[in-house]
């Protein structure tokens, strides 16, 4: 990974970035992240909540960021 990246990098040479969970401090560094520019966000939760997350968050993120626990 290249050590001068940023949120303005072309998406592909963005780093991955990982949350586990999706309660209060999950959404807040996810919503922070996503709006600084950040695009390629992956988050995971129980199976139970992504119908509910994927509405929340539609057309905020990349479709990678629905990834099912």
């Amino acid at each position: 990974m290249d050590s001068n990246v940023s949120p303005e990098s072309p998406v592909e040479k963005q780093p991955v970035i990982g949350l586990i969970g999706m309660g209060a401090m999950g959404r807040m560094y996810a919503k922070v992240l996503a709006d600084a520019g950040w695009q390629r966000l992956v988050v995971c939760d129980i199976p139970d909540k992504f119908e509910n997350l994927k509405e929340e968050y539609k057309g905020l993120l990349l479709p990678s960021w629905w990834l099912p626990a």
